[in-house]
């Protein structure tokens, strides 16, 4: 029988997820144009984007 490789990890469709929301709270953030605490859900962004990246390359 033939063994199937999952084609992604549970961890990956989470990451996915979190940038996702991440990104949403940055587009709220300019559409509202609240600029002056953008900097907490972009520093979450940039983080959840960098563990996806580690969780796809690995």
């Amino acid at each position: 029988m033939a063994v199937h490789k999952p084609v992604a990890a549970p961890w990956e469709g989470a990451g996915a997820g979190l940038v996702l929301f991440f990104v949403g709270a940055v587009a709220a953030h300019i559409r509202a144009r609240v600029y002056y605490n953008i900097a907490f859900p972009g520093g979450y962004l940039a983080m959840a984007a960098a563990a996806l990246a580690l969780a796809v390359a690995r």
